[in-house]
């Protein structure tokens, strides 16, 4: 990419994320009482089992509002890690190029993380605890290029989810709007993690070798494997009053319905590493 090129990619950004940031404020409703469901029922991850298949509509119900919390909660987990590790190489001259955009980068994560631990604790009381989502725990010349790709991977697989919620009429129209603002800020922040991790890529290219490049891809890998695992929650289940909840787990993940969903969630993850020439069994 020439420098006229990215700077005015750049530019377009920045104009998209300041418009974006003049949106009027969320409405939230006192209470879910709409008939709206809060998840994809197509989407939860107990669905196309036995375990799912034998609840009865309130019981459903109250799983998808404990789904849905919970898939709000990775995100506000996600974007804590991605605020501290942006905040910490801001000022780095390495990052001067990028520093303007970083920053709406920055006050959007702050904005989303508002807006689902609004949701959790009004609607649920709670926020789940993180489940080990570390996205910056490698230094070293690998670092930003893990660092970045690690946000990208948790992105492409949260708006492959809002993508396909904001759109679902069966929703409550909050979850919708809630999944709404996030993919039209996400989309941004995609388009600009692709282009940089190609600049990274391209740049550490000429001093990889092939052992290097596969370990990068492993870790990358298992990282998405992790992201994926998250979504099948104990402690949700707990909540929605399933007993011997670790084994429900196992079964859920096992079964055919959670293969199929794992391959459509992981597929933008599967294009980017693969465009980065990046990717590994793991997620194929």
């Amino acid at each position: 990419m020439n420098t006229d090129t990215k700077t005015k990619g750049h530019e377009r950004l920045m104009a998209l994320s300041e418009a974006s940031a003049g949106e009027a404020p969320i409405r939230w409703p006192d209470s879910l009482d709409d008939g709206g469901l809060c998840f994809a029922p197509d989407l939860m991850s107990l669905a196309g089992t036995a375990d799912f298949d034998g609840m009865d509509d309130a019981a459903q119900r109250r799983l998808a509002l404990f789904e849905a919390a919970n898939f709000f909660s990775l995100n506000i987990h996600g974007e804590a890690h991605v605020i501290d590790g942006i905040t910490a190489r801001l000022n780095e001259p390495r990052f001067a190029a990028h520093r303007g955009y970083l920053r709406h980068f920055l006050e959007e994560e702050v904005r989303h993380s508002a807006m689902f631990t609004t949701f959790c604790r009004r609607f649920v009381g709670k926020i789940y605890a993180e489940r080990s989502l570390a996205m910056s725990d490698d230094s070293g010349p690998e670092g930003d290029l893990l660092f970045f790709a690690r946000i990208a991977v948790f992105e492409e697989i949260v708006d492959t989810f809002n993508r396909a919620m904001a759109r679902d009429r069966t929703l409550a129209p909050i979850v919708r709007e809630i999944h709404r603002r996030h993919h039209v800020d996400e989309a941004r922040h995609l388009a600009f993690g692709r282009n940089f991790l190609k600049e990274i890529v391209t740049a550490r290219a000429p001093d990889w070798t092939a052992d290097d490049r596969r370990a990068v891809a492993d870790k990358l890998a298992r990282f998405a494997d992790q992201s994926w695992r998250l979504l099948f929650n104990p402690d949700v289940y707990a909540d929605a009053g399933f007993d011997d909840v670790f084994a429900l787990r196992r079964r859920a993940m096992a079964s055919k319905a959670s293969q199929e969903r794992r391959d459509w969630a992981l597929r933008g993850c599967r294009r980017l590493l693969s465009r980065l020439d990046l990717d590994a069994p793991v997620v194929s």
